[in-house]
């Protein structure tokens, strides 16, 4: 397995990820929190400058990603501040790779 940076013909393939991690939690959740969580992983919040999508991939599959927002950004859209801090954000794995080494 090795990690690196996205490329931007990754993008679209690491948002279908994210919503295949996340959907085991839609049915725990009130449908609009679902929406709400599937918006923000679905964002382009992760396309501004300065924040870096890493991906673990293995045989040419990514495996799974994460986004590290810098300090001075704002990381979510259409709510909060502007984060003062670095922060780990969209972790996801798919699920099929969870678990391996």
């Amino acid at each position: 397995m090795i990690l690196r940076d996205a490329m931007p013909n990754d993008i679209p393939s690491i948002r279908q990820q994210r919503v295949e991690a996340y959907q085991e939690y839609a049915p725990l959740l009130p449908e609009a929190h679902w929406e709400a969580l599937k918006k923000s992983i679905l964002s382009e919040a992760d396309l501004q400058a300065g924040v870096e999508i890493i991906v673990a991939e293995s045989d040419a599959t990514i495996l799974g990603s994460v986004v590290l927002f810098p300090p001075k950004i704002k990381a979510y859209e259409g709510f909060g501040d502007i984060l003062e801090h670095s922060e780990i954000r969209m972790l996801a794995v798919a699920p099929s790779s969870r678990g391996k080494e």
